[in-house]
């Protein structure tokens, strides 16, 4: 294990990374979250844009949307 958190695991394709606790991320720029991981579903922080901040991303989809902590629980962005 790392300072960083991440974690070298032994999978059945080979030594995988994984970071259980999320990683810590800077979102340079104004944004919506969402409910799901969907333009459709429903806007997080009562649909008012999140400012420029550190955000702890604790999971990820194939297409870029990005699971993070927020004082309402996990969202997506």
């Amino acid at each position: 294990k790392k300072e960083n958190g991440w974690m070298k695991v032994s999978t059945y394709e080979g030594y995988k990374w994984i970071n259980p606790d999320g990683e810590e991320r800077f979102i340079n720029k104004s944004f919506y979250a969402y409910n799901e991981a969907s333009f459709n579903a429903g806007k997080a922080n009562a649909g008012a844009l999140y400012n420029p901040q550190n955000f702890r991303v604790v999971d990820g989809t194939p297409n870029g949307w990005l699971k993070v902590k927020t004082w309402e629980g996990e969202k997506w962005l």
